[in-house]
């Protein structure tokens, strides 16, 4: 099954999904948030640091 690109956008909204993933990484402990101002955490850090040397090190672009 396909779907129009502009048909897309007027099913999907952009900020919800968004509002949702950080949700996600707040809940997961990656993040902190306070009022609308997000922070990362150790974890969320950490997490990042080794995300950016499998990247670099597999050669997946992305990190220069």
């Amino acid at each position: 099954k396909t779907i129009e690109y502009e048909k897309l956008l007027k099913t999907i909204d952009p900020n919800s999904i968004i509002d949702w993933r950080l949700d996600d990484l707040v809940y997961g402990g990656y993040l902190t948030r306070k009022d609308r101002t997000y922070s990362i955490t150790r974890k969320g850090f950490i997490t990042q640091k080794v995300y950016r040397f499998a990247v670099k090190f597999l050669n997946l672009g992305g990190y220069h």
